[in-house]
Order: structure tokens, then sequence, then C-alpha cells
């Protein structure tokens, strides 16, 4: 099974609880460290003696690819690899050697990004009394950079992006694919089922769910099979119920037939019984009768006994098979008790298991709830932000309008202001061609007496000036 979270800024603090650097106060609520056991941990790799060297190892890496400088930059990723319950003893380290290599394999800059790789078998789980502590499975700590190939940035081959390794459709197809990986090595270890068509949770989530509910992801998933397992047998002992009961009605009907022919049987021994009294009473009150009628007589009686044994017979051979019939359905009876009390302590683990995962529904559903709310709060903040945006556009735009207006004013003035200069310049042109033609129609220069518009005009009617 395996399970992944990002890390920012806190990254060097997952590094040094990894290497097992932090005092006991300072390490995760819901684990427990046994310092006895922490001598059996082991790596897989090595790039550094301590969490500082290791650090630096991974500055080193983030240094020589693209990134930006926020402050919530996503700097590592960390997958949880935990060694499952059917994995022979003798293949858990090459289990967790393999698993290294598979996760190395998904990676575009391959082992060089990868500055952790630590095998933890010294934890307990914490449950929820805060007292009691289980012993976890042997896991692995991957922690790696983030690296993938950068085709916009000059100078650079990769750029830090955790987004793009984890991905819905990758995570999806991981434990398939990593399950087939082990396959191919000979590890006989179920890390996918086929049927678990759950959704991925971080390690946060997982930290989380264990402490609120003491239960891992694995035994959650066992909680789940045995669920199945239940309900299977639940429908099997319904199934041999209903053949049970339709047995019984069967011997029922038997019984029934058989209490029916033995109602005839005496009822035909009551009639003979009855004709046997009368013949008697016809034989003491007629006793001088002939000897025929003696023979008749005798020859009744004989009938009579021989139904009687047929009766007796018939009764004997009713009452063997009631015992019979008594006894199955009894051995039945205590077979259906048995089954009973078997279904019934089903019944009680049943809901026993389905209170528990209840139990840890409610509190799945509790931390969707919150991630949701967080969700809906960052989507109003961003539909705030876009309103305001498509305000400001809006002015934009209405600026924009109002400067072409203008533009197209200033252009009908500019154009007018040519027409008026126009009009001024043929004005100018008017006055300079009258002037010169006053000019030759005076009778002498422009100090004579008038002009050919004063009273020289040969078709004047009226003095229009006069120019002295």
């Amino acid at each position: 099974m395996a399970s992944m979270d990002k890390h920012g800024a806190d990254t060097l603090y997952f590094i040094r609880h990894n290497m097992r650097e932090l005092p006991p106060d300072k390490t995760p609520s819901n684990v427990e460290i046994d310092p006895e056991r922490t001598k059996d941990n082991y790596s897989i790799i090595s790039r550094g003696k301590t969490a500082e060297e290791v650090n630096d190892y991974r500055k080193q890496i983030e240094s020589e690819i693209f990134h930006y400088n926020r402050k919530n930059l996503v700097r590592s990723v960390e997958v949880v690899i935990t060694l499952p319950t059917d994995c022979p003893p003798e293949q858990e380290e090459a289990f967790f050697k393999e698993s290294y290599n598979y996760v190395v394999s998904t990676l575009p800059m391959g082992e060089k990004c990868v500055f952790l790789a630590a095998v933890h078998k010294d934890e307990g789980r914490v449950q929820k009394d805060g007292v009691t502590v289980i012993e976890s499975p042997p896991h692995m700590h991957i922690m790696y950079v983030p690296g993938v190939p950068d085709e916009k940035h000059d100078g650079y081959d990769f750029k830090l992006c955790a987004d793009q390794l984890t991905k819905r459709a990758q995570l999806k197809q991981f434990h398939p694919k990593f399950q087939k990986w082990l396959d191919d090595a000979g590890i006989k270890a179920t890390v996918h089922s086929g049927v678990t068509g759950g959704q991925n949770i971080s390690v946060s989530e997982l930290k989380q769910l264990t402490k609120e509910t003491g239960l891992t992801l694995s035994e959650i998933k066992e909680l789940q099979q045995d669920k199945t397992t239940l309900l299977n047998m639940l429908q099997e002992r319904d199934q041999k119920n209903t053949l049970l009961k339709a047995a019984l009605h069967t011997k029922d009907t038997t019984i029934s037939d058989l209490q029916i022919t033995s109602a005839e049987k005496d009822k035909t021994i009551s009639e003979l019984t009855e004709r046997l009294h009368s013949k008697e009473a016809e034989i003491t009150s007629g006793r001088a009768k002939s000897a025929g009628q003696n023979e008749e007589v005798e020859r009744l009686q004989k009938q009579l006994k021989a139904k009687e044994q047929e009766n007796d017979q018939l009764r004997s051979q009713a009452s063997q098979i009631i015992r019979g019939k008594d006894q199955q359905i009894e051995a039945l009876t205590m077979a259906a008790s048995d089954k009973e009390k078997a279904l019934s302590e089903v019944s009680e683990k049943l809901t026993e298991k389905e209170q528990e995962l209840e139990r840890i529904r409610s509190k799945a559903g509790q931390v969707i709830n919150e991630r949701n709310e967080q969700i809906k709060s960052l989507t109003t903040s961003l539909s705030e932000k876009d309103q305001a945006l498509s305000e400001a556009s809006q002015q934009q735009q209405e600026l924009h309008a109002k400067l072409r207006s203008l533009e197209a004013q200033l252009k009908s003035k500019d154009e007018e202001l040519q027409r008026e200069r126009q009009k001024a310049q043929e004005v100018t042109e008017q006055k300079t061609e009258t002037k010169a033609a006053s000019e030759e129609r005076t009778w002498g220069d422009t100090g004579a007496w008038g002009r050919t518009d004063g009273w020289g005009n040969q078709d004047k009617t009226k003095e229009v000036e006069k120019v002295w």
C-alpha cells in the first residue's frame, strides 16, 4: 500500500523525523517510536550522514532546475510504502528495494532527484485513548525533488512542478503498475487487488484518519473484505434456511397425508365395528335362524379381524413413519437452532463492523466537509476577484469608448477647422483679386478721385460705395 504527501518549507522537519533526529516532544502526536528498535531501521540510499547534509543535497538539486521564489512553493514529495501482510518475511528487503526502483522509474529526473529512502521498523500507532500503542508494520519513506522537463525557460532542462507528478490520472495508475512491477520481479506481495474503488489519500490525511479511528488504510480495507465475506455467509445461510424450510414443508405434507390415511382407516374400522354390532344384535335376537346366517356372522367376524389386523399394521407403519419424521424434524430443528445461533453471532460481528465502518465514514466525511468548506471559501474569494476584474475590465472598456469618442470629436473639429481655414483662404484670395481689379479701374492711381465702383460706374443706378 502507498500514500503520498507534498512538503514546502517544512521539508527539513520531515527529513529530521525520518532520520530520527527529532526530540521525542517534537514527533507527531499519533506516532510512538521505540528507541530499542530504531537500530533495525535502514536506508536504501545515502545523501548525507545528517539531516542538514541531506537537505543541502536537496537544495543543490533544486538550484539546478528552474523554480519560482514563492513562500508556498512545493519543494518535495514524500511517498510512504507499507509492507503488505501477505509478503513473505524472506522477501521483505527485496520488496522495499523493488518498491524504491519502481518509484524511481516514475520520476523524469530519475534517481538523482531522490534525497531520502528510509525503512522504518520502530514505529507504533497511538490509539484514540492516547495510551494504547499498536506496533505499525514496516514501511519506507521516499522523498524526492519533483523535477519535470522544462521546454520554456532557457538554460534549464527541468523545472520544479509537483502537480505534474501527482495528477489524478497518474495516481490511479500508480498501484496497478506497482503491482505489475512486483510481479515481474517475483515479489509475492499484494499492493493492488483491483477491488478497492476508493479515492487516493495523502499521508497527512491518512495519519489524521489513523489518529481518530485507530485503524490503518490496510485495516480499513480488511474490514471491507470482512464485511463482504460476512454478507456472503449470510446469503449462504439464507439459502440453506430456505432449503431447510422446503424440506420441513415436505415432511409436514407427508405427515398430513399419513394422518388423513389413518383417519380414513379409523373410519372404515368404525363402520365395520358398527356393522359387527348390528350383526351381533341380529344374531342375539334371532338365534333360531338357519346355519347359513351363522356362517355369515363368522365370515363377517373374519373380515373384521382381518381389517383390524390391517389397521394395526397401518397404525404400526404410521407410528414408525411419524417417529422417523419426528426424529428428522428434531435433528433439523437442532441444526436450524445451531445455524440461527451462528447467524446471530455473524450478525453481531457484522453490526460491530458496520458501526466501526460508519464511524470511519463519519470521520472521513468530516475531513472531506472541512476540505469542501476550504474549497468553497477559496471559490468565493476567486469569484470576488473575478467580479472585481470584470468590473475593472468594464471600466477600461468604457474609458476606451470615451477615448474613441473624444478622438472622433477631435477629428471632426480638425476637419471643421480645416474647412474654416480653406474658407478663410478663399476669402483672402477673393479680396486680393477684387483689390487688384479695383486698382485697374480707377481714374488714376490709388490716390485718384474714385474707383470704378464709385461715381464712374456705367451701369450703376445707385451708389454702392464712394471712395475718395
